[in-house]
């Protein structure tokens, strides 16, 4: 096999191990609970038990063709996943703000400055939570440091987030 089908493999294996790692959490029982959504769980204890063996043994054949394919584990930053989220759900969140609302119809005046108002408010601290993430670093980068001589927006570790 050539670079190209391992670099496949491994993305789909990748994406399935991330899918993967949110069914533990539901095959332990929990559900969630948030401010727009709740999560219920309706899984039985013992289909949350077959739930649990089924991840435990797709991850066991996973290991087995990781150790087939001769590759390594990629160690991945938590402050990049946190970084990368709110960089999109501040993109996000401004389709939802100010004049974009009118694509959906003229809103109330009143009501739509207070969405805006809002939504502002989520995005600085969204920014926020993003600059805690990034710590000055390059996002991606195993070491964490950022070249010196590239100051500026363009080494900034996440441009313009």
């Amino acid at each position: 096999m050539n670079e190209g089908h391992i670099r496949a493999i491994v993305s789909a294996m990748t994406l399935l191990d991330e899918a993967l790692e949110g069914f533990e959490p539901i095959a332990e029982g929990r559900e969630v609970e948030t401010v727009f959504y709740r999560h219920l769980n309706g899984f039985s204890t013992a289909q949350r038990g077959k739930l649990a063996a089924g991840v435990s043994d797709i991850r066991s054949l996973m290991r087995g063709l990781r150790d087939t394919l001769e590759v390594r584990p990629d160690d991945r930053d938590l402050r990049d996943l946190v970084w990368g989220r709110c960089a999109v759900m501040c993109d996000y969140l401004e389709e939802v703000a100010g004049p974009h609302l009118l694509r959906y119809g003229t809103p109330d005046p009143e009501r739509a400055d207070l969405v805006t108002a809002r939504v502002r408010e989520i995005e600085a601290r969204l920014r926020s939570l993003a600059d805690l993430a990034s710590g000055g670093r390059a996002v991606g980068s195993p070491s964490g440091v950022v070249d010196p001589d590239e100051v500026g927006e363009a080494a900034s570790p996440h441009g313009g987030i």
